[in-house]
């Protein structure tokens, strides 16, 4: 495995909040894609995640000691219009605390106003529709922490580069 390089396929029908820690780098690119298995009609979303190399000019400078590790949490919502959706997913915020927050499940391409409501230090990145009642996800980034800069929309697959605030 690439240390440089962290791949996570996610099944829609999968609950379980994936987590990933990345080693200390100031950026990264997140690759977010949505598709749908139609044998087993599930959606299945695929999170890529190129870390910045970090060159030998970079590490004698003094820059090193201002590297993180990104924590990224990858949260099913199974559908945003359902009642427990807002508290279980601030439970996962406390829980985790990730500089990047990719909710998949949304099944919804409306209110991300209401997550940015009730969780006031996340800032909305951008967001893949839903195939009929499968999949859409949305990015969010604790705009404390870490900036998202866009760099391709598509229906199906959005990248950002992530960079840490200095």
């Amino acid at each position: 495995m690439n240390a440089n390089y962290i791949e996570a396929i996610v099944s829609g029908e999968s609950c379980e909040t994936v987590c990933i820690e990345t080693c200390c780098v100031n950026t990264a690119i997140v690759s977010v894609s949505s598709g749908v298995n139609h044998t087993f009609t599930t959606a299945l979303h695929s999170i890529e995640i190129a870390l910045g190399v970090i060159n030998e000019d970079f590490q004698e400078s003094n820059s090193m000691q201002h590297l993180q590790p990104f924590r990224i949490v990858i949260y099913n919502a199974k559908g945003v219009a359902r009642p427990l959706f807002i508290s279980s997913l601030q439970e996962t915020i406390s829980v985790y605390n990730p500089h990047v927050l990719i909710i998949t499940e949304t099944r919804s391409i409306l209110g991300q106003h209401n997550v940015i409501a009730h969780c006031p230090n996340y800032e909305y990145v951008h967001s893949i529709a839903p195939f009929g009642y499968l999949g859409g996800s949305w990015v969010v980034c604790d705009g404390r922490y870490v900036t998202g800069r866009m760099l391709i929309v598509t229906r199906k697959h959005i990248s950002f580069e992530l960079e840490h605030k200095t």
